[in-house]
Order: C-alpha cells, then sequence, then structure tokens
C-alpha cells in the first residue's frame, strides 16, 4: 500500500514509508554515515572535514572581504581563484599554511562590479587535495 506525504512543495509517495522513517530515526545511521563523511574528506590533523568551516566574510561586501578556516596544517597550499557568473576568471590567489591553527587570506574587491562570484578554493596537503566552492555577493 502507497502512503504519499508532502515535503519541501513536491509530493512524494513511496511504498516503503515506514522502513525509511525508521532509518531515518536511528542514531546509528547518522553516525555511520557522519564517520564516514569525515575519513573521505580528512585533509587537516584530527580529521576533520576541509570543506567544513570555511567562511567568507563579511558577504556580500563591498571592498575587502578574507576567506578564513579555523584550522589547517602547517604547509598546506590554498589556491583561490575568483569566477563571474558566466565564468570568467577574474583573480587568482595562493598562499601556503605557516603554522598549524587558523588561516585568514585577505582579498580586495575594489576592482570589481556588483554582481555575484563564485570563489572556487582548491586545498592540497599530505591527505591528498579537495575542491569546493563558495558564492560571494559584491555590492558597490
Amino acid at each position: 500500500r502507497a502512503i504519499g506525504f508532502a515535503c519541501c512543495q513536491f509530493a512524494v509517495v513511496h511504498r516503503d514509508y515506514f522502513n525509511i522513517e525508521m532509518m531515518l530515526k536511528s542514531h546509528s545511521f547518522w553516525e555511520k554515515a557522519s564517520e564516514e563523511r569525515q575519513r573521505q574528506h580528512a585533509l587537516q590533523p584530527g580529521g576533520g572535514d576541509i570543506a567544513e568551516g570555511w567562511l567568507l566574510y563579511p558577504n556580500p561586501a563591498a571592498d575587502w572581504v578574507r576567506l578564513h578556516h579555523p584550522s589547517l596544517a602547517a604547509g598546506t597550499h590554498v589556491r583561490l581563484e575568483l569566477f563571474d557568473l558566466e565564468g570568467q576568471h577574474k583573480f587568482t590567489r595562493e598562499a601556503t599554511v605557516p603554522v598549524d591553527g587558523p588561516f585568514e587570506i585577505p582579498l580586495q574587491l575594489r576592482s570589481l562590479a556588483s554582481g555575484v562570484y563564485f570563489c572556487r578554493i582548491e586545498v592540497e596537503g599530505e591527505a591528498g587535495s579537495r575542491h569546493l566552492l563558495r558564492r560571494l555577493g559584491v555590492l558597490r
């Protein structure tokens, strides 16, 4: 027998609704998923996910923005590329983390027009490399 319910403005019908509900309520399911995610994406001491923790502030910004991570390993190479919505490359910044701990790159935005941009962040360390995207709004 099919049971229907609405979720996020979409109608969902699934025959096995009760088994899915039990799986989602299971704490061990979420703990296992979290552990697996940390193991797959670890790049810093302590096994944290490198994609988590990145902060681009203030956002939206006018003249300056800072890219910040609370804890990176020394020697980790960080490369940031900024693109507009049409995919045109605007600039690149690269840095190497000098010591374990918090890391920050200030970025000057005065040459950019108002709009939405994408920051492509590439992080390379002993455990491999990761890429992630962050959206940035520039206001004039």
